[in-house]
């Protein structure tokens, strides 16, 4: 009965060990997928994108902190890097917590459209892009993120256009379509009405789309005749003129 007691308790001991050293060295790996996380940041935006050569692109943070405990589900603990983070607009519930994504990562390029905030959030993570030396780069129509050249994965900016001048931040919003390969998906920011009549003028079938991330968050104020006349998602996420490429290396 000892003999059958101290096997059971080496064996406990060794499935112990075991899911030790799987749990520690498992990698979180997305080695040849796309990944495109959409993050659990409260009333707020968050996506996380990663290309299958491992570069990272993260659109807008969430209100707060949050954003980093679910960046943690998606990037490994020892990795330090973000290549990319892309805000939409100034609102605090697309950058409150990007400031605290500078902390925990190195960030290398920093995105937004020019519009500027007028409140302590959008000043912190100015000085954040500043202090940490993440080269700053504006977001307009024509501006093409080339994230993975040899899987044909980039990021091409729709709106804003600088040949329009809107007062309203929202109309100044980041409006942005990912591709893989002949896989798309449609990000829009808080683009308003206006807005997304002249995407549909001005681009037409190009905004169609497998998944579309909706507008302000998935709220009544999202446009359903611009969803149903364009864009033919099959998924729906509730959440050409001057050409400029940027390939991140």
């Amino acid at each position: 009965m000892k003999k059958e007691h101290k096997i059971l308790t080496v064996f406990i001991f060794f499935l112990v060990f075991i899911n030790i050293f799987i749990w520690t060295y498992s990698p979180k790996s997305s080695e040849g997928f796309l990944t495109v996380a959409f993050l659990d940041v409260g009333q707020g935006d968050s996506v996380f994108i990663e290309a299958p050569n491992g570069k990272k692109l993260l659109i807008d943070g969430g209100r707060n902190s949050s954003v980093t405990r679910e960046l943690s589900d998606q990037i490994n603990f020892n990795e330090k890097k973000i290549d990319v983070v892309l805000a939409t607009h100034p609102d605090a519930d697309h950058i409150g917590g990007l400031p605290d994504v500078f902390d925990r990562f190195e960030v290398l390029n920093f995105i937004d459209s020019g519009a500027k905030g007028d409140d302590n959030t959008y000043r912190s993570l100015m000085d954040k892009v500043v202090l940490d030396g993440a080269r700053y780069i504006k977001g307009e129509r024509g501006l093409s993120m080339i994230l993975d050249k040899k899987n044909g994965v980039y990021f091409q900016i729709l709106a804003p256009d600088e040949d329009f001048n809107f007062k309203d931040r929202n109309d100044m919003s980041i409006v942005g379509r990912l591709v893989y390969g002949e896989s798309s998906f449609l990000f829009t920011g808080d683009a308003s009405k206006a807005i997304e009549n002249i995407l549909v003028y001005a681009d037409g079938d190009l905004l169609d789309s497998d998944i579309l991330k909706a507008g302000h968050h998935g709220s009544k104020n999202i446009f359903r005749s611009f969803v149903f006349r364009i864009c033919h998602a099959r998924f729906f996420y509730n959440i050409c003129k001057r050409q400029q490429h940027i390939t991140l290396i």
